[in-house]
C-alpha cells in the first residue's frame, strides 16, 4: 500500500521527514505478512538508504541483524535502530532547540490555525506529551491576553481540546466584532480634516522690508529670492553702513599686457579681455569701439594715455576732474632717464612704432615740415 518513502542519501535535513515516511509506511502496512517482526522493519528500512554517504553506516547495521538470534527478535531492535540513526544523521540538539522555541512561541491575532499547527510540531521535537497540564499551560500563555480572558472563564478547561476549542470560539468572535464595528464606522462622518500644505514656490517668497537702526546688528546673507538685490561696497545703502558687504570686484583695474598682465584693457570699467589681440581690430572689438578711436581727441592711431592733445587740455577741464582708474598708475610718470634700459623688440615695440607712424600720418605737411626741420632732415 501507498508509495514507498524516498531514499535517504545521509543528508542530516532530510533525517527527520525521512524516519517519518519509514513509520507511516510501516503503520499502513502494519497487517501485512512480515511486518511484525521489528528485524524485517529494520531491513526493510535499510533498503531505502543508499549513497557513498549511508553505505558503512548501514553495513554495520546488517552485519548487526546477522548475530541475532531469533529469540532476540524484539520490538527493542527496531528501537535501538532509531537511536543509532539519531546518532548517526539526526540533530541530537533538536530536541532542546524545539523546547526554546515553545518557550517564545506567542499567537498572533488573528492566525490561530498557524499557532496551533506550530505548537503541536514544536511538542513532538521537545519529546513533550501533548494534552499535559505542562503543555496546556504553555498553549495558554502564548496566547493574546484578550483571548486568555476568554478561555479562563468559568467553566474553566481542563483538557487540551476544551482549551482549543474555548480559544477558537474567542477568536472568532472577535474577528465578527472587529467586522462590525469597522462596518459601522464606514457610514460615520468625521470632522476631521487634513493640515493643509502651506509650501509656496521659491519664487513666492518676498523678503521683508528692513528698517534702518542706529544700533549695530549682526550681518545676515543676502537671500536670493525672486528680484531682490544684492547690495555690494559700491550699492549698499546708508543703513548698511556698519554691516559687513561683499566688496564689488567690477570696479578693480584689470591687468594689461604693459603691466605684466594676459588681457588687453582700454578704457571702460572692469572690461577684462584674457585672449590676446593683436593690433588696434581686437581691442576696438572687445571694447564695442568699432571705430577705435582715441577717447581724448577721436582720432584714430593712438591710446589715450599717448593723445598728443591731452598736454594740451587746460588744468581745470571738467574732463581731468573725472578719475580714471586706468591712469592713476601711469607706468611712464615715474620714468627716470638715469636707469633707463633699452627694452626688447618685442610685439609691444612693434606697437609703439604703429602707433607712432599713424601719429605721424595724421600731422599736416607744415607740421611734418617742422618736424623734419628739428630732427635736421629738412632737405628730405
Amino acid at each position: 500500500m501507498r508509495a514507498n518513502p524516498p531514499i535517504f542519501n545521509g543528508n542530516r535535513d532530510d533525517a527527520d521527514d525521512f524516519i517519518s515516511k519509514v513509520e507511516e509506511y510501516l503503520l499502513l502496512n502494519d497487517n501485512v505478512a512480515g511486518f511484525n517482526s521489528p528485524k524485517k522493519k529494520v531491513t526493510l528500512t535499510l533498503t531505502f538508504m543508499q549513497g557513498a554517504k549511508v553505505a558503512e553506516w548501514t553495513r554495520g547495521v546488517r552485519a548487526w541483524l546477522l548475530q541475532l538470534t531469533p529469540a532476540q527478535n524484539t520490538e527493542d531492535i527496531w528501537n535501538e535502530f532509531l537511536v543509532e540513526f539519531e546518532l548517526c544523521f539526526q540533530d541530537t540538539q533538536a530536541h532542546q532547540k524545539a523546547r526554546t522555541k515553545l518557550e517564545a512561541l506567542r499567537m498572533k491575532m488573528p492566525e490561530i490555525d498557524i499557532y496551533v499547527v506550530e505548537f503541536k510540531k514544536l511538542v513532538r521535537k521537545s519529546r513533550y506529551t501533548l494534552g499535559s497540564h505542562e503543555m496546556n499551560q504553555h498553549f495558554i500563555a502564548g496566547l493574546p491576553m484578550a483571548v486568555t480572558e476568554d478561555v479562563l472563564k468559568d467553566p474553566k478547561p481542563t483538557t487540551y481540546p476544551e482549551i482549543l476549542r474555548k480559544t477558537l470560539a474567542s477568536v472568532h468572535a472577535k474577528q465578527t466584532i472587529w467586522a462590525l464595528y469597522k462596518r459601522g464606522n464606514q457610514n460615520q462622518s468625521t470632522n476631521y480634516h487634513p493640515p493643509q500644505n502651506n509650501w509656496r514656490p521659491q519664487n513666492s517668497f518676498q523678503q521683508r522690508p528692513a528698517f534702518p537702526s542706529n544700533n549695530y546688528c549682526t550681518p545676515q546673507r543676502n537671500q536670493s529670492y525672486g528680484n531682490t538685490p544684492q547690495y555690494n561696497s559700491s550699492n549698499a545703502p546708508q543703513w548698511m553702513q556698519n554691516m559687513a558687504v561683499p566688496m564689488d570686484l567690477s570696479r578693480t583695474r584689470a591687468f594689461n599686457r604693459r603691466r605684466g598682465g594676459q588681457g588687453n584693457f582700454r578704457g571702460g570699467r572692469g572690461q577684462y579681455n584674457n585672449q590676446p589681440t593683436t593690433r588696434f581690430q581686437g581691442n576696438a572689438t572687445n571694447i564695442g569701439n568699432s571705430s577705435n578711436a582715441c577717447f581724448q581727441c577721436g582720432q584714430i592711431g593712438h591710446y589715450t594715455r599717448e593723445c598728443p592733445q591731452r598736454q594740451q587740455c587746460p588744468r581745470n577741464n571738467w574732463q581731468n576732474k573725472m578719475a580714471n582708474l586706468i591712469d592713476l598708475q601711469d607706468p611712464y610718470s615715474s620714468f627716470d632717464g638715469s636707469n633707463y634700459e633699452e627694452p626688447v623688440n618685442t610685439g609691444e615695440n612693434q606697437e609703439t612704432l604703429e602707433s607712432l607712424q599713424a601719429r605721424l600720418n595724421n600731422l599736416s605737411f607744415g607740421e611734418k615740415e617742422k618736424l623734419a626741420n628739428t630732427m635736421g632732415e629738412g632737405d628730405t
